[in-house]
């Protein structure tokens, strides 16, 4: 079948059965982890806790993340409700999102069998198959835009319609929004793009002025509000990967921390090597059109892991999180099984396969693990495991017993995202709020106002922080429960205080 053809959608009815194939596979993945996830606890962790505070309102920015991921969840739950499946939800609909449009990528070159196969090996990854399905949000979503620009410049390498100018041009604009760590993977797509001679067609055309324009309209709101805020995602950033405490001269800390960071990326090479050294291509044999495409994702593949590897040099960060460079990683299995002879007749390709599925099985197993038998096989807790559900409804009964009936009429306030969050999720009708420096405002509306803590990690009495802000708060009470699938570990406590009414 011709490029061109790929490309209308005229397709085989072997390759449309193939198609609708790995959309029943990737849906399965999906429905499956997030069923178990459902099934575990119905708490939020910290990134869904993070977007069920920050939906609440459209915004260029929300405190230390660019929008794309908050609009997407804003957008959605304004339809469907907020609430954990809805968060859930969305989660994996973005993550199907991403593993179709990688193997939809993976057809520009293969057929359906092999694009099965080479989608499977992003498992590999432990952060694809781990770190995804635990507790990541915004890095999905960077990651599905960087697959989705991917197979876009594919296509408009091919058919270069303006059409395909635009939409790469929104897909870089949303995936700048998206996650910073974006630019790794858009500026080694920029520079494989300028030393190929494939590449310079594309960004030389006088309509990749159209893709500029609509990249700088999707992002110049966003810039103007980081200017607004000082920065504030970037000091964040900066703080987060502890720029600056990493000497020149300490050789050996400077290794272990890019060591770290790219664990992954070399241990998939090596298993790699392992399985098909056999069945590597000659140099010379591997001249195909399709194939000096592939070679376009070396490029991206060596500048997008150099540009971070100068980032740590740079700036000297301390630390530096593999999953960081997600927005990269899925280029290696494209650029390595582009030097095989994929034969899924025989028996290593197989084999590989089935290693695919057993690691998505094991993971699946694992995470079924730590949700339900952690707690009191290694009396360890994650944050889904605090029963939030449980002390909510007791300090209902306490408010309640108050003369405090209308929940309405109430406002919670507490010191951080994850704890408002799904306080203010098991009690639906109250507002709530993060605590804030100004928090006298909070105040001066006339109803009753009730702080809450984490008292299991800050002591029964009233934290220091609210008795400064709030010296005039009354203890109602230390409301404790058993962990989630937790028969031996001591209760999870939650302290709560009311402040009077100012009326």
């Amino acid at each position: 079948m011709t490029s061109s053809h790929f490309l209308k959608g005229i397709s085989l009815p072997s390759e449309r059965h193939g198609n609708a194939l790995a959309i029943v596979i990737i849906f399965l993945y999906c429905l499956s982890f997030a069923s178990l996830r459902l099934f575990i606890s119905p708490t939020m962790d910290l990134d869904d806790a993070e977007q069920f505070v920050f939906s609440a309102v459209y915004s260029w920015g929300y405190s230390n993340q660019p929008p794309a991921y908050t609009w997407v969840v804003k957008a959605i739950s304004s339809i469907i409700g907020m609430n954990i499946k809805t968060l859930i939800a969305v989660k994996y609909s973005i993550m199907f999102c991403f593993y179709y449009s990688f193997y939809r990528l993976c057809c520009s070159f293969w057929d359906t069998r092999q694009s099965l196969l080479v989608t499977g090996s992003l498992l590999l990854f432990y952060t694809y198959s781990y770190d995804f399905n635990r507790h990541l949000s915004h890095t999905i979503l960077v990651t599905a835009l960087s697959s989705l620009t991917s197979l876009i410049y594919v296509y408009l390498l091919r058919i270069k319609r303006t059409l395909y100018y635009f939409l790469i041009g929104a897909s870089t604009g949303f995936g700048i929004l998206t996650k910073y760590n974006f630019l790794f993977f858009l500026f080694g797509l920029i520079l494989a793009s300028i030393f190929s001679k494939e590449g310079r067609r594309v960004l030389f055309d006088r309509r990749i002025l159209v893709s500029l324009f609509i990249c700088c309209c999707i992002i110049s709101p966003h810039v103007v509000w980081l200017i607004h805020q000082k920065f504030q995602t970037v000091h964040h950033a900066l703080v987060k990967a502890h720029a600056g405490e990493v000497t020149m001269h300490s050789l050996q800390n400077l290794l272990i921390i890019i060591g770290s960071s790219f664990y992954g990326i070399m241990t998939f090479p090596l298993l790699f090597s392992i399985f098909f050294w056999r069945y590597f291509l000659p140099r010379a044999t591997n001249i195909s059109r399709n194939s000096e495409m592939l070679s376009l994702f070396r490029w991206i593949v060596l500048y997008g892991l150099l540009i971070p590897l100068c980032v740590i040099l740079i700036l000297r960060t301390g630390h530096f999180s593999e999953k960081w460079l997600a927005p990269v990683l899925f280029c290696i299995p494209l650029v390595l099984f582009s030097r095989v002879d994929i034969d899924m007749n025989k028996k290593r390709f197989q084999v590989f396969g089935y290693i695919c599925i057993v690691v998505a099985v094991m993971m699946f197993l694992l995470r079924a693990f730590i949700g339900f038998c952690l707690p009191d096989v290694l009396g360890k807790v994650e944050r889904i495991h605090t029963p939030f559900r449980a002390v909510s409804q007791q300090l209902v009964k306490e408010l309640q017993n108050r003369g405090i009936i209308t929940l309405q009429e109430l406002t919670i306030i507490a010191d951080s995202n994850f704890l408002a969050a799904n306080i203010g999720a098991n009690m639906p009708a109250v507002q709530f709020m993060v605590l804030k420096q100004d928090a006298q405002d909070m105040l001066s509306k006339k109803r009753n106002v009730v702080i809450v803590w984490d008292a299991s990690k800050q002591g029964i009495h009233i934290p220091e922080h609210y008795r400064y802000i709030f010296p005039a708060a009354i203890p109602i009470g230390i409301f404790e429960s058993p962990y989630i699938h937790s028969k031996k570990l001591p209760p999870y406590l939650l302290g709560a205080a009311l402040i009077p009414s100012t009326t």
